[in-house]
């Protein structure tokens, strides 16, 4: 069944995408506490937009701690 998702408000994903009522990250999802909407559109999940570095403020000593190649691409 498709929802639709014209009238939700960005930034609310979790508030149904809890893995309780809708599916929400899956095990092998990178760790954040951003709403889906940051990196997934309602028109399609996947793929994901291209993570949004300009908040790190050019700050490239921790880089690793994401890019480990676990929780994303080295």
């Amino acid at each position: 069944v498709l929802f639709s998702h014209v009238n939700v408000m960005p930034g609310t994903c979790g508030t149904c995408h809890d893995g309780t009522r809708a599916k929400g990250q899956s095990q092998n999802h990178i760790e954040t506490n951003l709403s889906c909407d940051v990196c997934h559109s309602t028109i399609a999940f996947i793929p994901a937009k291209g993570f949004n570095h300009s908040s790190l403020r050019g700050d490239t000593s921790t880089c690793s701690t994401c890019h480990n190649g676990d929780k994303a691409l080295g």
